[in-house]
């Protein structure tokens, strides 16, 4: 077991060496809706002062970063699909089940880890299938940080 931790702890290292000049490199939402705030604050205030070039300059970049954010699509909000023949139920179970084994154990950090889990459906199915699927399910969650910081939580 502490080998296949080690593995996913070095696999979650080496994605912080990922290059930043990925071509297809997806813009995060919030980066852009931030734009997207900042420049209309600065429009509204290019309309106060009535400059009309300030005016066309603001509406042109909030137009260009809504179009970006616009072409990333629907946010998925619906949490990873649970593997084939397991349920949520099952989900609960098996984290019921390791904070029963870490209570035996008077792993305090451990269960507290796992609580935080518990309260997580995304991460409970994430969970759920590296225990099907073993290591070769990780990759799947190596672009969701939200994921990615509770499976490093778990390994420390």
């Amino acid at each position: 077991m502490a080998s296949k931790l080690s593995y996913a702890n070095s696999f979650f290292k080496s994605l912080g060496s990922m290059s930043d000049s990925d071509e297809e490199k997806e813009l995060p939402r919030d980066f852009l809706n931030g734009k997207i705030e900042k420049f209309s604050a600065k429009l509204e205030k290019a309309k106060s002062a009535g400059d009309a070039d300030d005016i066309a300059k603001y509406e042109k970049k909030v137009a260009k970063f809504q179009s970006q954010l616009d072409d990333l699509g629907e946010e998925k909000e619906e949490p990873y699909e649970l593997p084939h023949g397991t349920t949520d139920e099952d989900a609960d179970a098996y984290v019921e089940h390791l904070s029963s084994r870490a209570v035996a154990s008077d792993d305090k950090s451990l269960l507290d880890k796992l609580k935080t889990i518990a309260t997580n459906k995304k991460a409970k199915r994430a969970l759920m299938d590296i225990k099907k699927n073993g290591l070769a399910a990780v990759p799947k969650y190596a672009m969701d940080s939200e994921i990615q910081g509770l499976l490093m939580m778990l390994i420390k």
